[in-house]
């Protein structure tokens, strides 16, 4: 006899999100004039009208929203509060995990949790490192202590997929010197 199937696992859920580094090809005004006016801006009317759900992924883009565009700040932030836009990586600011000591990356994520749960009322229990150059070995450790989950690096963990184990490199062949 066939097993039955459970439709609740067979689905997938795709959201989405805009990533703009802070710091990386545009100068800070430029990263904040994308993502407040040209992204945000409308993400808001969007979710507004329609049954959009939308990730935000650094608390920072809220705080710099807070202080220069306060009525778009506040359609966002209920929108937060509603769940139909979520914030992911609790982090301030999406830092680079390979280059930081542990210290830099658990106060990146208390500063951004300590945000979301003040200014929200949220608890992000997600880490998102969407574009990072590598995954630092501390990262499973760091995300445990902080209350988020261990396994992912997005929401794969609600459907089974296990995106972030360690293990140990395959053993390199042995050198030959001529």
């Amino acid at each position: 006899m066939a097993k039955e199937r459970n439709k609740e696992q067979d689905t997938i859920y795709l959201v989405p999100n805009a990533h703009f580094d802070a710091l990386w090809v545009f100068t800070k005004e430029e990263h904040l004039y994308i993502n407040l006016m040209l992204v945000l801006k409308e993400v808001a009317e969007l979710v507004e009208k329609t049954d959009f759900k939308f990730l935000i992924e650094q608390t920072y883009l809220l705080e710099e929203m807070e202080k220069r565009c306060p009525e778009l700040f506040t359609k966002i932030a209920r929108h937060i509060t509603n769940g139909d836009i979520e914030i992911a990586d609790g982090e301030y600011l999406m830092a680079d995990t390979m280059l930081p000591e542990g210290e830099t990356l658990i106060r990146e994520i208390m500063d951004g949790k300590r945000y979301a749960k003040k200014k929200f009322g949220v608890n992000v229990p997600v880490m998102w490192q969407a574009d990072s150059f590598g995954l630092n070995a501390q990262l499973p450790q760091i995300y445990k202590k902080s209350a988020t989950f261990t396994t992912t690096g997005n929401h794969a963990v609600k459907i089974g997929l296990d995106f972030f184990s360690i293990s140990k490199p395959p053993p390199c062949p042995p050198l030959r010197l001529v």
